[in-house]
């Protein structure tokens, strides 16, 4: 995991970088009413569930003293690992299957993939109001757990701006007490944003107090590291 951390790590700088880039290049004339900080265009979420004390939790098995298990009992909270795949593009098309997107998948001579891939012609970028568009609209739904007009158009950067807002501080609600807030309210929502830093100019850092994953171990690196054991092959 922490060689695939790695690679997706890198993969993030590049994208950044090159947003960085393209905001500094006096050529390009990038219109600032469309934003101006990297992460206006891009953002990366993560889910993630912390409940509340619970009955239940009282008809559980004691964890092991120490372990991972014991750290969760007690701040009831999991990041959630996403292992679908699935692309929305301009609310007109929707692509979903087994690759991922690296060069495993990607190459046409490593693993055997298979996508489905689905779109209403009446229903193109420049009117995308039909069924993928609902689709989208009720999994920002499922995952924020709240809806407002301007998510009909996340293209916008008034749209983009408010999910960061959202996910944002679900992040400090999850983290509670590392930012010494109050254990209760629960995050209103279910996406975070991913924790890293990216600056003005597309540099990725680590989220400040956040090397690693919380509740993990401190090798639990949220940049990952190489491995030196398994081949890169396995790991992109």
């Amino acid at each position: 995991m922490q060689a695939i951390l790695h690679w997706q790590k890198r993969t993030m700088e590049m994208m950044y970088r090159d947003i960085g880039n393209a905001l500094r290049d006096p050529s390009i004339h990038v219109n600032p009413a469309h934003g101006s900080h990297p992460q206006d265009y891009l953002l990366f979420l993560c889910p993630g569930k912390r409940e509340g004390y619970g009955s239940h939790i009282e008809d559980l098995e004691p964890p092991p003293q120490g372990s991972l298990a014991e750290r969760f009992r007690e701040v009831k909270r999991q990041m959630i690992y996403v292992h679908s795949k699935m692309i929305i593009i301009d609310d007109a098309y929707i692509l979903v299957g087994s690759a991922n997107i690296n060069e495993r998948s990607m190459a046409g001579t490593r693993d055997t993939e298979m996508a489905v891939g689905c779109w209403q012609p009446q229903y193109t970028a420049y009117h995308p109001y039909g069924d993928v568009h609902v689709f989208r609209m009720k999994l920002w739904a499922a995952f924020l757990r709240h809806w407002e007009e301007l998510f009909r158009f996340p293209g916008t950067l008034d749209c983009t701006r408010k999910v960061k807002e959202y996910t944002d501080y679900n992040w400090l609600v999850y983290n509670y007490d590392f930012y010494g807030m109050d254990e209760m309210p629960l995050p209103p929502g279910l996406l975070l944003t991913y924790p890293v830093k990216i600056t003005p100019d597309g540099m990725m850092q680590n989220l400040d107090g956040f090397a690693s994953f919380p509740d993990y171990p401190s090798t639990a690196l949220v940049f990952g590291s190489k491995s030196n054991i398994i081949p890169e092959k396995i790991t992109t």
